[in-house]
């Protein structure tokens, strides 16, 4: 008598970012004065000294780039996000928003999976990104 084996297919989560309507709104505005074929790309750096967003540990950035081997695309209300394969995980369920503090304003990255070690710090991931910093702005 043979005896099934019972196996479960375990899907993975598909990956999830948010950007806010008036940073969906920036981010557009920004695309349009640039030549095409330019993407917003998302990206975790770890490591490193100094840095606008906080010493040492990790920060979130946002450049404009073209597509890199490996990128994973995304789209957002017709924009295109590039996220390289080691920032994935770091930015699944990001939320990105436009925030303006006074005459100060940027592009403020936030996860649930942000690197412990700055959990609490000062970072992209927390403390937001002024104009001019992060290469968020």
């Amino acid at each position: 008598m043979a005896i099934a084996a019972e196996t479960q297919k375990v899907e993975e989560s598909p990956f999830k970012i948010e950007v806010s309507t008036e940073a969906q709104g920036q981010l557009k505005e920004i695309l349009k004065g640039q030549r095409p074929g330019l993407s917003v790309r998302v990206f975790v750096q770890l490591g490193g000294g100094g840095g606008c967003c906080g010493g040492g540990g990790a920060q979130f950035g946002m450049a404009l780039d073209t597509p890199k081997n490996g990128d994973k695309t995304y789209s957002v209300d017709g924009i295109s996000l590039l996220v390289d394969p080691y920032s994935l995980e770091y930015l699944n369920g990001a939320n990105i928003q436009y925030v303006k503090e006074g005459e100060e304003s940027g592009f403020k990255i936030d996860s649930p999976n942000m690197p412990k070690s700055i959990e609490g710090g000062d970072s992209c991931g927390s403390g937001g990104c002024g104009s001019g910093g992060c290469g968020c702005g």
